[in-house]
């Protein structure tokens, strides 16, 4: 075989030789370097030569062929000009040259020696880079083309014309406007069966489009560019050759660039749409490769007026979204992913409703967790829901109710406008609960939630929490009133689906503001509109996904409503479980809860399933919506309904019901009460009987105020239950009350109170809760003993809050009875005579002492002066007066906090009694040594003179000095009066009383200079010898002994103390108020008085 080779080389080379006798002057042999298996050789060749080298080739083998090939190429890269020189010599040389490698295209068989030969033609064109040539090529193709080779021969002329036109594009732009019938032939190929071959003519349409800038396919007549259209919809429908698809692709995504022809746009959109459908597409990364043509396109398609063209781009769009694998991302970086949006974002607000929805479905695709960027664009995600939310105010509303049987018939029209609304409104709704679901799965990674590369100056506005309150501000302000006026007329299944499912989103999303968020949802009757929705659709095993969705809110709803109360802290696990396996089967009609409350159902096994477990469920479902205001039911019938429930339980034989259950059925009771009869005997028992099965009433304590009333509505429940009723409602007021003064306290420590916050602050002593306490002593007096109770067996802070409100019902009490006090006094009596035998012995009072004694001031104070109960100071009144001057003897004196009501008491009971009921009292009081010596120092320690020393006892609070100062002045007055025999006797300094008057009248209390006013002018009335108070002078009162006549008679005042007080008097007058000011006056008129006296008897 190599000598076959050797010989037939030979041949060739002598015909070259003998040629060249002939050759002219123009036509010599030029040297030339020609690579040779790798290496560079010098060759002598003329034009004439290359007549013969095609042959010379022919004859070779193919391996041989592939070799000189490879030669040639290597030439017209290593030498470029050098072979175009010598070609240019003669065009009819150089057109041979090249028609003969043109036959060689389908000639030749083997593969690799077919790409040698199409390699060189592509160089020797572009070397040549002559108008001509072109042509000549185009025209040969064109000749073999018409000449009906066989698909194996067309193959490899289809691949070097896309070659050809990839390697010169100008000549793409000839090729569409000049050869015309070329381009029908690539049309026809398109015909065959053979997909390699349509994979091979649709690379070279594809480079004849992709080119030059798209002009190119810009001057293909219409015609042929339909009939491209056509046939590329039928080669993609039939395609299974992964090449084939691989080309089309690329060839399609190639044609969106750059184009705005509608048609175009259209039918490449519809092609890629069918390309899709093949595995193929994604595994291949083509979504990849042309989503950014993909995005511009549409950008184009937005302006065209042909909104079907947007509508089918955005639909490809979403295909390619969706069906994305999720380990191949689109958008690597976030400049990517805002493209996309803001082409969304544009579709979005397209004036077609039929784009804006689709574009809605494409944002829904967009809004998964495999298409973000790291960082998340969190504010480019808002901006696509808030745009989506501003389109509702466009949709159309629902019609009138008188409408509605021909609005069914349009809404039944997909044309419609109602039919487009509520379509859009429903892909809007998907694309929120897919904002939702991401803003979900970015919370639970770490990197996403808190967008770590985000740069500083955004930072701000692309986080989680912003993008879960956008979506929380549109549900709550857009969403939810748009899609309860669209379900209104008739409720979407589809639409209500995916409405609560964002409603059950927000609960995990902001769990800080779902509190407010549930009570609202509440309030407004979404536990109404939930339980409608559900027994009108899904009844019969219908619509199982809104039912699901409609359980999911409903649960969530409600353990968060639940969390919200301490009464369910212990049982909230018990009663998620209740409802999460009753609910889906809760499908029933409001209107047949009463009928499942009273039907009797056999016992069941499993505590969360079963007809009993249902009725749970419905009493738990009743309270929270009616604690929220949302009336499911009339109140008579709730009543009755769970009145009959719990003796139904009672009548199978357990009392005990679960204590979530159990506390329902109270709240119910309670609440509803008002619109429901009076109970008799039986069902009363049963209550109480339900009551006691609970080891703990305060496990089923709910703070409302209709608790309260149903327990003191029946006197049987009122004996049981009410002092712990109280006692709990007491407590959670005290622990409010608390946790207000310890935030007022932080806030006030901060710095961040301001004036308005002050001025609005309520009395706590007139609070909501203590105003219903009132309402209820009001309207059931024995609340009264069970508050007294408290205030006398209680610790504080209970027993001072039971005092307070017992306070101030009794300062307002001139509409209760007249013998309310007189009623009230016996049980005091009974407190005092116990704390007395408690603290026999003992020195420290118990706690509960200072309230029953200030308890025992209100009474005497509000005790009206027109009752009988000062006819005579007797009975109660006496032994209330025994009790209390004896523990104000035994007291420490450091004790103020009972010391003040002690002698507070003692001075209302002598000074609001009449003078000639008060005998027994004065001559009791003044024979207790220890109140009088109690009296003694307090007295004493009042402020002396002279400054007090260092060591001398701390001085008693200002408001026990002036009971004291009253108390004496009462005693003086009043023994006086009745002669009544002193066993000891206070010690009083006049001097002290004097220098008081005169020095520290500016840095003494107003309402205690008042009480030793009145203390002094008690003195002065019985010309300072009482036997209560044994009054004491000095020299610079009275002078030097021995006294003169007048010092004598004014004793033991005396000339100098009567002028000295009298100056201290008159200068009171100018400085203080008006109580001190009438007390001064009447000092002075007693001292007046006093000496007219002392000057008569002289």
């Amino acid at each position: 075989m190599r000598a076959v080779i050797r010989s037939t080389g030979v041949a060739v080379m002598e015909a070259v030789k003998r040629s060249g006798s002939d050759r002219s002057d123009c036509t010599r042999p030029k040297n030339s370097s020609m690579v040779v298996a790798g290496r560079p050789v010098m060759v002598s060749c003329d034009v004439q030569a290359l007549l013969y080298f095609p042959l010379f080739v022919f004859v070779l083998q193919s391996v041989r062929k592939s070799f000189v090939l490879s030669g040639v190429s290597g030439l017209l890269r290593s030498s470029p000009g050098a072979l175009r020189e010598l070609l240019q010599q003669d065009l009819r040389v150089c057109l041979h040259f090249t028609s003969s490698l043109l036959g060689m295209l389908h000639s030749v068989e083997e593969p690799a020696t077919l790409g040698k030969v199409d390699q060189v033609l592509v160089q020797l064109l572009l070397e040549l880079h002559s108008e001509p040539s072109y042509r000549f090529v185009l025209d040969e193709i064109h000749k073999q083309l018409s000449d009906q080779l066989s698909v194996k021969s067309l193959l490899p002329i289809f691949n070097f014309l896309g070659n050809l036109v990839e390697a010169a594009p100008n000549l793409a732009f000839t090729l569409a406007t000049q050869y015309a019938s070329l381009l029908d032939h690539l049309c026809s190929a398109l015909l065959y069966p053979d997909e390699v071959l349509k994979a091979s003519v649709l690379y070279v349409w594809l480079r004849l489009f992709g080119t030059a800038g798209g002009l190119a396919a810009q001057s293909v007549p219409a015609a042929i560019r339909d009939r491209v259209c056509v046939l590329l919809l039928q080669t993609l429908a039939n395609a299974s050759s992964p090449l084939l698809i691989n080309k089309c692709v690329e060839f399609l995504f190639d044609r969106l660039a750059g184009s705005s022809d509608e048609v175009l746009l259209w039918s490449v959109y519809s092609c890629l749409l069918l390309l899709t459908e093949d595995a193929l597409f994604f595994s291949q990364c083509h979504a990849v490769y042309g989503i950014e043509s993909l995005v511009r396109s549409l950008k184009e398609a937005l302006r065209l007026t042909n909104l079907e063209v947007p509508q089918q781009g955005l639909l490809l769009l979403t295909e390619i979204l969706e069906r994305q694998p999720p380990n191949v991302r689109l958008f690597p970086s976030g400049g990517g992913f805002v493209a996309v949006s803001e082409a969304v974002l544009a579709g979005v607000s397209s004036s077609c409703m039929l784009v804006a929805t689709q574009a809605a479905n494409a944002g829904s695709a967009l809004l998964r967790l495999n298409h973000q960027s790291i960082p998340v664009q969190y504010r480019q995600i808002e901006a696509l829901i808030e745009t989506v939310t501003n389109r509702f105010s466009e949709l159309t509303p629902p019609p009138p109710a008188r409408h509605r049987s021909s609005a069914s018939l349009r809404r039944s029209d997909p044309s419609s406008q109602a039919s487009r609304s509520e379509g859009f409104l429903l892909q809007a709704l998907v694309c929120f609960q897919a904002a939702c679901r991401l803003a979900e799965e970015c919370a639970s990674e770490p990197v996403l939630k808190e967008n770590t590369f985000t740069a500083p100056s955004k930072h701000s506005a692309d986080t989680l929490e912003s993008l879960c309150r956008c979506l929380l501000r549109c549900c709550d302000s857009v969403w939810i009133p748009a899609v309860i006026r669209t379900c209104e007329l008739a409720p979407n299944p589809q639409i209500l689906q995916h409405f609560f499912s964002v409603l059950s989103a927000h609960f995990t999303l902001l769990p800080s503001l779902m509190p407010v968020f549930a009570k609202k949802l509440a309030s407004s009757g979404f536990y109404r509109l939930a339980l409608e929705h559900k027994a009108h659709l899904c009844a019969g095993n219908r619509n199982p996904n809104l039912n699901a969705s409609c359980c999911g809110f409903l649960q969530k709803l409600s353990m968060s409503l639940l969390a919200q109360s301490d009464s369910y802290q212990h049982d909230f696990d018990e009663v998620e479980n209740l409802l999460l396996y009753n609910l889906p089967s809760l499908c029933y009609r409001l209107s047949d809860w009463p009928c499942l409350l009273c039907e009797a159902p056999g016992l069941q096994l499993c505590e969360y399933k079963g007809p009993r477990a249902t009725q749970f469920c419905l009493l738990i479902m009743l309270h929270l919506a009616l604690q929220q205001g949302d009336r499911l039911l009339p109140d008579y019938t709730v009543f009755s309904s769970v009145v009959w429930l719990l003796r139904s339980v009672q009548d199978q034989g357990c009392c005990a019901l679960p204590l979530s259950v159990l506390r329902s059925a109270l709240y119910l009771l309670a609440v509803t009460q008002d619109k429901s009869p009076s109970l008799d005997g039986a069902p009363v028992n049963c209550i109480s009987k339900a009551l006691s099965s609970c080891q703990s009433f305060s496990s089923l304590y709910i703070h409302h105020p209709a608790l309260l009333h149903f327990i003191f509505r029946y006197p049987e429940l009122a004996e049981k239950f009410g002092p712990l009723v109280l006692e709990l409602w007491l407590t959670k007021q005290t622990e409010c009350s608390d946790s207000q003064h310890t935030m007022m306290a932080g806030v006030q420590e901060k710095g961040e109170k301001t004036d308005s916050q002050t001025d609005e602050r309520p009395d706590p002593e007139m609070d909501r809760d203590t105003v219903e306490l009132l309402t209820l002593v009001e309207k059931y007096p024995a609340v009264i003993l069970t508050l007294l109770d408290m205030v006398c067996t209680r610790e504080a802070p209970l027993a001072e809050r039971a005092l307070r409100v017992l306070d101030l019902l009794l300062r307002g009490q001139r509409d209760y009875e007249a013998d309310l006090c007189a009623n009230l006094k016996p049980t005091l009596l009974q407190a005092l005579q116990r704390l007395s035998v408690e603290n026999m012995g003992h020195s420290d009072p118990v706690n509960s002492l200072p309230l029953v004694l200030k308890l025992l001031c209100v009474l005497q104070t509000s005790d009206p002066p027109s009752s009988s109960s000062y006819s005579k100071m007797d009975g109660v009144h006496f032994k209330l007066l025994y009790h209390v001057s004896n523990i104000a003897g035994k007291l420490k004196p450091t004790n103020t906090q009972s010391l003040l009501p002690a002698f507070n008491y003692l001075y209302c009971c002598l000074s609001l009694s009449p003078a000639h009921c008060t005998d027994r009292a004065v001559s009791m009081l003044l024979s207790n040594s220890g109140l009088m010596d109690q009296l003694q120092t307090v007295l004493s320690s009042s402020p002396p003179s002279s400054t007090s020393s260092s060591s001398a006892p701390p001085l008693p609070p200002s408001g026990l000095l002036c009971c004291c100062h009253l108390l004496l002045s009462s005693l003086i007055t009043l023994q006086h009066f009745h002669s009544t025999q002193v066993h000891t006797s206070v010690r009083w300094s006049l001097d002290s009383a004097v220098h008081r008057l005169l020095v520290q009248k500016r840095n003494t209390d107003t309402l205690l200079l008042v009480s030793f006013l009145r203390l002094l002018q008690a003195q002065l009335d019985v010309d300072l010898a009482s036997a209560v108070v044994c009054v004491s002078s000095g020299s610079g009162l009275v002078g030097l002994r021995p006294l003169g006549v007048e010092d004598g008679a004014l004793y033991p005042l005396g000339t100098r103390g009567a002028q000295l007080l009298s100056a201290a008097l008159s200068g009171l007058l100018l400085q203080v108020v008006v109580l001190g000011c009438v007390c001064v006056c009447a000092c002075v008129r007693a001292c007046v008085r006093a000496s007219k006296r002392v000057w008569r008897h002289v």
